[in-house]
């Protein structure tokens, strides 16, 4: 999947034959072929076209309009995917507590394993002293295996959040400083590139789900809440480490951002244009870089990662069988 991002406020998108074409001032600065973009990322008030639209959704691209420093406002899809068996199938399992309960506990336990795997990548660094957060998260994957109710793996997840914070604490290194995890607002330049990665991340996963037929509102984990992508965020909390905190790592231990591209603002800290334009650079490289399926030993981009899960999950819910979750772990 290639993806495009409009952060500029003064352009519009339409396309042109088989050409999508960004002009200024009614004349053309870019032009990309249709079949080499399968997403639109737009952040604030560029102009698009009604026929740019109806070729994409004919085409099966989606287009995300995202505020400026990263909400969701809209998505425009495809229509609806013909698969009713699965979103059939989507909720019995949601109606059926005994399953719904175990695949919660899945994504639980894949968020805290993959927590634990991206520790052990930073086990050597900076000489970091990680076993003791290592040790409480290995706990609170047994913790996981036993619990009963919802209320029980909500508490045990937020709990071992917790202690992988206080691990990434130490793992942040150079000029900023990272005490803990503030959302609304975020409170520093860490927290406010965390926000925005799993913002990218949950939308694309999102979408991805939706396209592959399921509904994307209905989780296991996250309840239903109107306006929600609960199954998205379901997912999201399995790539949370090795995708969205990895990225933030990199960019912050090795200097790629600078004061100058935040502002702060009534809603916390944000990435002013030219420092949003390096993070989404950085996020789309990490996007295309390689990880190991574990499923087949094969070299895959962390997108197509996120797509065998997508994938493997609606067999699991349609078919039944293996449910496969992807494990960051070295060991």
């Amino acid at each position: 999947m290639a993806v495009l991002y409009i952060t500029s406020q003064d352009v519009e998108l339409g396309i042109i034959k088989n050409s999508i074409v960004i002009k200024r001032d009614d004349n053309v600065v870019d032009e990309i072929e249709l079949i080499n973009v399968d997403y639109i990322v737009i952040y604030g008030n560029a102009q698009f076209s009604t026929q740019l639209i109806k070729k994409l959704a004919k085409n099966g691209k989606t287009i995300s309009l995202l505020t400026t420093d990263g909400r969701l406002v809209a998505k425009i899809m495809p229509k609806m995917s013909k698969d009713i068996e699965l979103r059939i199938a989507q909720n019995k399992v949601a109606e059926n507590t005994e399953k719904s309960i175990k695949l919660a506990k899945e994504f639980v336990r894949a968020k805290i394993i993959n927590c634990i795997g991206l520790t052990q990548r930073f086990e050597g660094y900076r000489k970091l002293e990680l076993d003791s957060e290592q040790d409480k998260l290995k706990q609170f994957v047994e913790k996981i295996n036993d619990a009963q109710t919802l209320n029980e793996i909500v508490g045990i997840e937020g709990g071992a959040t917790k202690v992988y914070f206080e691990a990434f604490a130490k793992i942040i290194a150079g000029k900023w400083k990272f005490t803990k995890r503030t959302k609304h607002p975020p409170k520093d330049p860490v927290n406010a590139m965390l926000s925005l990665a799993y913002t990218l991340l949950g939308n694309e996963i999102g979408s991805l789900a939706e396209a592959l037929g399921f509904d994307p509102y209905l989780g296991f984990l996250h309840k239903i809440r109107y306006g929600r992508q609960s199954l998205a965020l379901d997912i999201l909390e399995i790539f949370r480490a090795p995708i969205a905190d990895r990225l933030i790592i990199r960019l912050v231990n090795k200097e790629m951002m600078d004061e100058d591209d935040f502002k702060v603002t009534k809603n916390g800290y944000q990435l002013k244009k030219f420092g949003l334009k390096k993070f989404l650079r950085e996020y789309e490289r990490l996007m295309l870089s390689t990880l190991k399926d574990p499923e087949t030993n094969e070299k895959v981009s962390a997108r197509k990662l996120i797509q065998l899960q997508v994938e493997r999950l609606k067999n699991y819910i349609k078919f039944g069988g293996k449910l496969w979750i992807y494990d960051f772990r070295k060991y």
